[in-house]
């Protein structure tokens, strides 16, 4: 290998490690609010935004990346405790902000979980399902 194609990969390499790599469609102050279990009380937080592959979080709290916890998406645009308002996702924390904290989902390869119907969290299906239809400001369409 030439010395200019070393240069040419290494070059390719860093500007991979630079990118940002949220290369999902973002939607941002998205209409939910995100409800997680703090070992005392649930407590609800406001998204800065979302996609179908995770969100950030605004809030006090610092996890360290990696650390893993469950939560459940509340929809605000329609009524609360509407059939199918909400889906419960494992989130694992991929960076820290200064305002919150960068979750990447982590679905499940077993079910679903929406209100009435709690097998496991979200599947990646049921994921995209749910980021389609706010991202669209349709309601929920689930059985």
């Amino acid at each position: 290998m030439t010395n200019e194609n070393r240069l040419t990969a290494f070059t390719t390499r860093l500007k991979w490690f630079l990118l940002d790599r949220r290369y999902a469609g973002r939607l941002e102050q998205p209409p939910l609010s995100g409800h997680y279990w703090t070992g005392t009380t649930t407590k609800a937080e406001e998204i800065k935004d979302i996609s179908s592959k995770g969100l950030y979080l605004l809030t006090v709290a610092r996890w360290h990346p990696g650390a893993m916890f469950s939560m459940a998406l509340q929809r605000t645009d329609i009524e609360y405790g509407a059939p199918n308002s909400w889906i419960a996702v494992d989130a694992m924390v991929i960076r820290q902000g200064v305002d919150g904290v960068g979750v990447q989902f982590v679905p499940s390869k077993t079910g679903v979980a929406y209100a009435g119907k709690v097998e496991a969290s979200a599947s990646r299906k049921a994921l995209k399902q749910f980021f389609k239809q706010l991202r669209e400001g349709r309601p929920p369409e689930r059985d």
